[in-house]
């Protein structure tokens, strides 16, 4: 396993760790009839998408680099 395979796994783990107890405590203040309510009427709307939060990261570290200054004449 390299350093950034590693590196990159415990940062995704630690970041499923923080948020997985937060959603744990919001369902735990429901009720029922909302756990029910919730999965009936919104399953649709019911995926947190990381996958689009991380592409939206790396389109932004695409976009400028520490050569852009140096290109441009800055």
């Amino acid at each position: 396993m390299s350093d950034l395979d590693k590196k990159s796994k415990v940062k995704l783990l630690n970041l499923m760790n923080a948020v997985q107890p937060i959603i744990d405590q919001h369902i735990a203040d429901m009720t029922d009839a909302e756990v029910n309510h919730i999965l009936t009427n919104y399953r649709l709307y019911l995926k947190i998408d990381i996958e689009r939060d991380l592409e939206r990261a790396r389109t932004v570290g695409l976009k400028s680099s520490p050569f852009d200054d140096i290109l441009n004449g800055d």
